[in-house]
């Protein structure tokens, strides 16, 4: 077989394989079409009513998170809410989001730096705006810190059509878990049943959802998944307080110096 021929065949190959991945990605887009699209039209008229029946009556909707010491509650004024979609005629992504603002300031003082460590992480897992005062030691280890809490905690709900398995996928930010949690749905599972579920548990009227059909197994594998990227994170808090503590003690002995040598020429300086 000569190179032509050889070049030939290869590209006759290339050739059918891209013609059976378009044939393939066109089986998958009518089927997303004919199947999840009405399903992503039907959430979003639900989630657009929603907003703005919430929008206009601003019901007093509280939500609870755990910011404060030794993991108590504090009360959240759930508002403004607002719906986007990414395209009228070929809906991909739903996105509702809304503010859950604190009712004034709250602040308050935790002592240990491994407590401190621990509620920071937990601050940051909600990507909550806070201030955090230090207070530290001769040895410029972290005593204590005064935490001030602004806010506001982002909550959103995201549906995304994934062409690809014929699914949606539903995002959950901070609702009420800390970060993103992500459920993977079928057509059959939007129904006006489940969206009015999904309403209630935005308004914090119902605390369920989803009905987890996983063994314990699997509940115990996610727990230890869980537990290990907390204590990755709070393995990175130590680190940087411990490079910030480093770099302290390395300004002190620097300005130290700097001052014996003042000193040092002050004294040898003649009359």
């Amino acid at each position: 077989m000569g190179l032509l021929d050889d070049l030939r065949n290869q590209k006759q190959g290339r050739e059918a394989r891209e013609a059976r991945e378009k044939e393939r990605q066109a089986r998958l887009l009518e089927k997303y079409r004919n199947e999840i699209h009405p399903r992503m039209l039907q959430a979003y008229r639900f989630l657009n009513e929603l907003a703005d029946h919430l929008n206009y009556l601003k019901p007093e909707t509280l939500a609870h998170y755990p910011l404060l010491p030794n993991g108590r509650e504090q009360a959240f004024r759930q508002e403004n809410y607002k719906v986007t979609i990414d395209n009228a005629d070929d809906i991909r992504q739903i996105h509702l989001r809304c503010e859950c603002r604190l009712p004034g300031k709250v602040a308050y003082e935790i002592e240990g730096k491994e407590r401190i460590l621990s509620q920071t992480e937990l601050l940051d897992r909600y990507k909550f705006k806070y201030y955090r005062k230090d207070r530290k030691d001769d040895d410029y280890e972290l005593l204590e810190s005064r935490f001030i809490l602004e806010g506001p905690i982002h909550v959103s709900v995201m549906l995304e059509g994934d062409v690809e398995n014929t699914a949606i996928n539903l995002f959950l930010r901070n609702l009420p878990q800390p970060g993103t949690v992500r459920h993977v749905l079928k057509a059959r599972h939007i129904t006006d049943e489940f969206l009015d579920k999904l309403g209630k548990f935005l308004l914090r009227e119902s605390d369920k959802l989803l009905e987890l059909d996983i063994s314990e197994e699997e509940k115990r594998i996610i727990r230890e998944r869980l537990e290990r990227e907390k204590q990755q994170r709070l393995q990175e808090l130590r680190e940087a307080e411990r490079r910030a503590e480093e770099e302290a003690r390395r300004e002190a002995r620097e300005k130290s110096y700097k001052e014996q040598l003042r000193k040092l020429f002050k004294r040898d300086k003649p009359e």
